[in-house]
């Protein structure tokens, strides 16, 4: 496993402290993809003159269908890197309770963005737009989170 490392912090007498950074570089770099291509996606409307679905087999291209088609695995990798941090939570001291709060706020607070920012820059329109931010709220909301952390922190798991 990689884990990125930080520069030494100095004190104020010039003692050096060690410092490691417990981040994994995988998920991180898998994190960046997903966001590279879903901004590929968001930005592809505004930067070309093409007037029609990217689905649409009888009028797009090879790029153009696969950049629509590849932006479909982002959401699933977004779910699957939060399961992945609510493990590996648990496996660095924190507890069911304390990791289950934290996506209860981080779901909340999808869904507070959602209503007042996203609704109103995009559509003008409020509670009409709610699509993949509401379901990766509904996948981090308290029941979702406490059962997949308490499973995966189980005994009987096949990651303990």
């Amino acid at each position: 496993m990689v884990t990125a490392t930080t520069p030494p912090i100095t004190s104020k007498d010039s003692r050096i402290l060690p410092t490691q950074s417990s981040r994994i570089i995988s998920v991180d770099v898998l994190r960046g993809l997903a966001m590279v291509i879903m901004a590929l996606d968001h930005t592809r409307d505004f930067f070309t003159f093409v007037r029609f679905s990217p689905e649409d087999m009888a009028h797009t291209n090879l790029a153009l269908f696969f950049t629509r088609f590849i932006t479909h695995y982002c959401a699933p990798t977004f779910s699957f890197l939060a399961g992945t941090g609510a493990y590996l939570s648990t496996r660095r001291g924190k507890s069911i309770s304390q990791v289950s709060y934290f996506f209860f706020t981080r779901g909340l607070w999808l869904v507070i963005v959602e209503l007042t920012i996203v609704d109103f820059a995009w559509g003008f329109a409020p509670w009409v737009q709610g699509g993949v931010i509401w379901g990766l709220a509904g996948a981090w909301s308290p029941w979702r989170s406490s059962f997949g952390v308490r499973y995966a922190g189980s005994p009987h798991s096949e990651w303990s």
